[in-house]
């Protein structure tokens, strides 16, 4: 037995959902770009300068890659989690065709050929 189908519920849910993992996306994406004009900058400083900080200013750069890698993943796992509590919440008569043997799902697309 699913939980209570509520399609007003389900699609305001969505909409927010997506709404705050664009803002994400998008805060995440001009950060990365802020951040890589500002290494490129120390990275050019830095050659005129000799190159001493090219080793600190490397493993700020991987850090800071770890760290968008994560949101994403955060966010990725985030959008499925929420795709998967939105088919728990559909009815039993939706999610029939998932649950149906495969060769009676063919038969049915035979017959309306």
């Amino acid at each position: 037995m699913s939980a209570f189908f509520d399609p007003f519920t389900l699609m305001s849910s969505s909409v927010a959902f997506w709404a705050e993992s664009s803002q994400a996306l998008q805060k995440q994406y001009i950060s990365t770009v802020t951040h890589m004009i500002e290494q490129s900058t120390q990275s050019l400083n830095g050659a005129n300068m000799g190159g001493a900080s090219s080793e600190v200013a490397r493993s700020g750069s991987e850090a800071y890659l770890q760290d968008v890698f994560q949101t994403a993943a955060n966010i990725n796992l985030g959008a499925w989690t929420h795709t998967a509590n939105m088919l728990a919440a559909m009815p039993d008569w939706m999610q029939w065709s998932t649950q149906a043997p495969e060769r009676a799902m063919a038969s049915l697309f035979e017959v309306y050929k």
